[in-house]
């Protein structure tokens, strides 16, 4: 699984730039970490697209389950694609904090 791509980003950071942009960084957070997530798991799908997805009612959904996914094989299955879900669609600070947890262990892992 290719890593050197992945940046490191601070958890204490990311809520500060949420709460200051009233939740846009996590918009943005969405794209950069699942276009992460795509070169890691190799998968060309494309990350605005699935962004674009996360603002049409239903189709938001199926973002989601996408995100999750990509997140869930990343970690190995550590984290499984249902529960991802389910914590997505009921606390999704959940969901934001493993998956950045776990690119942040991968990208200070030895090459």
């Amino acid at each position: 699984m290719k890593s050197d791509h992945i940046k490191r980003r601070n958890m204490w950071a990311q809520f500060g730039l949420t709460v200051i942009t009233i939740g846009l960084y996590q918009i943005y957070w969405f794209y950069v970490t699942l276009r992460e997530l795509h070169i890691a798991n190799d998968h060309g799908a494309s990350s605005g697209l699935w962004v674009l997805l996360l603002f049409i009612p239903i189709a938001n959904f199926f973002a989601a389950w996408h995100y999750c996914g990509e997140a869930a094989q990343f970690s190995g299955d550590k984290f499984p694609k249902f529960l991802l879900f389910i914590l997505w669609i009921f606390f999704m600070p959940a969901v934001w904090f493993l998956t950045q947890r776990e690119l942040n262990q991968a990208s200070t892992a030895p090459a």
